[in-house]
């Protein structure tokens, strides 16, 4: 009796513990949860935890089910590995251009970055599961480039959660490598990604529909952008089963280069199959 009470209580304290904001997003027939509570955030695919950032304790947790193997790295010790991943990319990408080819890329992208003309308005405003949403629309040249529906209500409810500075901290970790990355190469970043970074900074993100970089209309193109599905389908206070985060009762710990030899491995046998 006493450790089925014992039990009991377990099961209400951790759903307790793993009860917040569950936003669900449905793209292209893929369904995913991001899990947002006590200073953590959770992404769960087909009902299997695969990331968890612990912003409390500046962790990353990553979960490979098929291989049933996790690790958990410090956020210092990810920023590093980022910053390695990111400089032998840059030396790969310097090594493959010569100097003359090098600067007629550059010359070229600003040629193209020079011609554009970016244009940003709220072209709606609606509720998407309940949250007041502004469809914003980003065009150049009075061509649409991109559409994003951004909700400064939902990011409030997040930020109730899990420390937004804290996750702007981690953001920062691949703008950074980014910046660096186009600094090495000589170029910049395109204006109309400026121009939807800056949107971005207003609300959580509730879909989008990307057509590319572009000067000239194509319907057809338009079309096939269109029909691709990438949107949020439904947001809750919702309760995790608990069984989702005893992955480490069920699996090998790794540490994180051991971890990650393991996923080139998979990803090797996976193109070259026996």
């Amino acid at each position: 009796m006493k450790i089925r009470m014992i039990l009991l209580i377990w099961l209400i304290m951790v759903n307790l513990l793993w009860s917040g904001v569950v936003i669900t997003r449905t793209e292209n027939g893929t369904m995913t949860k991001e899990l947002y509570h006590d200073q953590k955030f959770a992404e769960i695919y087909n009902d299997h935890l695969v990331s968890l950032w612990d912003f409390r304790a500046e962790e990353l947790t990553l979960i490979d089910h098929e291989l049933k193997i996790y690790t958990t790295v410090s956020r210092s010790d990810f920023e590093q590995f980022m910053n390695r991943q990111n400089e032998e990319q840059i030396q790969r990408e310097l090594q493959s251009f010569d100097e003359e080819r090098l600067r007629l890329t550059r010359n070229a992208t600003l040629a193209v970055y020079n011609r554009i003309k970016p244009q940003t308005f709220v072209a709606d405003t609606l509720l998407i599961c309940g949250y007041q949403t502004f469809e914003y629309h980003i065009l150049n040249h009075e061509v649409m480039n991109q559409k994003i529906w951004i909700s400064p209500s939902l990011q409030a409810r997040i930020n109730l959660e899990v420390n937004n500075a804290a996750m702007k901290k981690i953001e920062k970790i691949f703008k950074d490598n980014r910046e660096r990355y186009f600094t090495a190469l000589g170029i910049e970043l395109d204006p109309i990604t400026i121009a939807v970074e800056q949107i971005e900074n207003a609300g959580y993100i509730m879909k989008r529909t990307d057509y590319g970089l572009r000067e000239k209309a194509d319907p057809e193109h338009d079309q096939r952008v269109e029909s691709s599905i990438n949107e949020i389908s439904a947001i809750s206070e919702w309760k995790i089963d608990p069984a989702i985060f005893t992955y480490h009762t069920r699996y090998q710990e790794l540490d994180f280069n051991s971890y990650q030899i393991a996923q080139i491995k998979k990803a090797e046998k996976q193109l070259l199959p026996d």
